[in-house]
């Protein structure tokens, strides 16, 4: 049995407050998740001279704007 399904399978038994409470958790979790990656790239920042950085968004503009091949 997966994790996935065995946390759905525990999940059956708790009780309406719990779940709600279990929820709060999982969003709180989410939060704090996004904001640490925020964060970790956020540390970056300004660490590319202008221009270097107008020429790296020039080539993934040039190489990502077409499609090769059958989609």
């Amino acid at each position: 049995m997966t994790i996935k399904a065995e946390i759905q399978k525990e999940l059956k038994s708790f009780s309406p407050d719990m779940l709600e409470k279990i929820f709060q958790f999982l969003e709180l979790i989410k939060k704090k998740s996004k904001s640490r990656r925020k964060d970790q790239i956020m540390m970056f920042a300004g660490s590319l001279a202008f221009e270097d950085a107008q020429e790296v968004k020039l080539c993934i503009e040039k190489e990502f704007n077409s499609i090769e091949g059958e989609w």
